[in-house]
């Protein structure tokens, strides 16, 4: 199980670092928005993996993390954008 989180773990910061990358960074974040990526991805592959374990089984917890990973990062980074203007 310890390798599991570890790979959850590690796809989360790949997914945060490749989010980081594209430009979906919210701008109100400041300047170490890096490191909220980082972290936002890691944590939502964590929580995604032991829920998907617990719910799927452990064959199926790695996609299920790293689609809710995804899904988290995205709109963390796109919703600020769609804000109306007044």
């Amino acid at each position: 199980m310890l390798l599991l989180v570890l790979i959850w773990l590690v796809a989360g910061l790949l997914i945060g670092a490749l989010a980081y990358g594209a430009g979906l960074r919210p701008l109100t974040w400041g300047k170490r928005t890096w490191w909220g990526m980082l972290v936002l991805g890691a944590c939502a592959s964590l929580l995604a993996g032991w829920l998907g374990t617990l719910v799927l089984g452990t064959f199926f917890a790695l996609p299920v993390a790293v689609w809710f990973a995804i899904l988290c990062v995205g709109i963390v980074g796109i919703i600020p954008r769609f804000r109306p203007r007044a």
